[in-house]
């Protein structure tokens, strides 16, 4: 990890494409899109890779397996 500025934080986070990576924002999170998650968290994927590979937020994804699953905080909700 390197310490920097806000620009020089948000330029690295640009170039190691870490940003923006939901093309259809606003989109419902399907059932099954869902259970895909959850199967994908249960085989050992992190929240990121499974996000990138829906293209949504690694938050999202953490809401929807863990309320799928019965797990965490969003279980409750």
């Amino acid at each position: 990890m390197v310490l920097g500025t806000k620009a020089d934080n948000t330029a690295d986070m640009l170039e190691k494409d870490r940003c923006c990576h939901n093309p259809r924002p606003g989109r419902k999170v399907e059932p099954e899109e869902a259970a895909a998650m959850a199967t994908m968290y249960s085989s050992g994927k992190t929240w990121y890779r499974i996000g990138i590979d829906f293209g949504r937020s690694q938050q999202l994804v953490k809401q929807h397996v863990e309320r799928y699953l019965g797990i965490g905080s969003a279980a409750t909700v």
